[in-house]
Order: structure tokens, then C-alpha cells, then sequence
């Protein structure tokens, strides 16, 4: 009995330390592919926040979409959403395979809040992290009119 208690504990541990040992910069991002160039997929998130201004972070929060950085790996959009009063952070970025871009759900934030940003997939609980998904499947992903590419 002793060793199946060790043994599950092992286990337990060696999961939850595998959380902090997630590869990449952002480990809990919700990431869709689209097979678009990124400049293209960029261009029609632009233009959506373009065409609807709801969605434009109040510029007094100086959220600027673009590179943030010399290597210019991720282009990074951030997103309004008006009924929460919050600001969404996503990125843009080439994937592995270059036929296809990565377009990624990261976080979110109170609009009035500094920092405290919340990680999708991390630091909500199961129903509430389905339903932010929902909504911003609703909000961007459906208004840009392409077909989400399955791993």
C-alpha cells in the first residue's frame, strides 16, 4: 500500500511540476492556424478593428498593435471587448510549417487595471476559460471568415 501511495505521489508531483516547465513564451495561449501568410491575416485583423472601432483599445492606453521588439517574431493586436471592459492580448506570428500562420488567444485584462493581466488556459477555471474562448471566437475568429486549420 505504501508504494502505490509513493508512487501516485511521484506521479502527481511529476504532472504538476510539468506546468512549470511549459516550452515557450506563451505556454497557455489558445493558438489557431490559418493557411494565410501572416502579412495577409494581419492586414484583415487590422481592417476588422478598422471597420468596427468598438474594437479599438481607447488610445489613451497606449496598446500599440505591431512588433515589440528587434527580432520581430510575434505582431502583437490588441483587442476591446466592449461588454466586459476588458483588453484581449493577441499575437500574430509565421508557424513552423510557413504555408500556415499562428494567431493566438493570450490573455486578457480590466480595461482601468495595471497589469493583472488573466492567461487564458491558466487562470481561469474550466467553464469560465470555454465561455472566454466562446466569446472571442465570436468577437475576432468568426468575423475574419476563415477556415481554423486542425493540427
Amino acid at each position: 500500500m505504501k508504494k502505490i501511495a509513493a508512487v501516485a505521489f511521484i506521479v502527481i508531483c511529476f504532472v504538476s511540476a510539468c506546468n512549470m516547465f511549459s516550452a515557450g513564451s506563451y505556454p497557455y495561449a489558445e493558438i489557431y492556424k490559418y493557411k494565410i501568410s501572416k502579412d495577409s491575416l494581419i492586414d484583415m485583423l487590422e481592417l476588422l478593428k478598422t471597420n468596427d472601432s468598438s474594437l479599438v483599445v481607447p488610445e489613451v492606453y497606449r496598446f500599440d498593435d505591431g512588433h515589440h521588439d528587434s527580432l520581430g517574431y510575434w505582431y502583437y493586436i490588441y483587442f476591446y471587448n466592449k461588454k466586459r471592459d476588458e483588453i484581449i492580448l493577441t499575437w500574430v506570428r509565421e508557424s513552423i510549417d510557413v504555408a500556415y500562420t499562428d494567431f493566438a488567444f493570450v490573455e486578457v485584462k480590466k480595461r482601468e487595471e495595471v497589469g493583472n493581466w488573466k492567461e487564458i488556459n491558466r487562470d481561469f477555471g474550466r467553464t469560465e476559460n470555454k465561455g472566454r474562448k466562446a466569446e472571442f471566437k465570436a468577437l475576432v475568429l468568426d468575423r475574419i471568415h476563415l477556415p481554423i486549420e486542425e493540427d
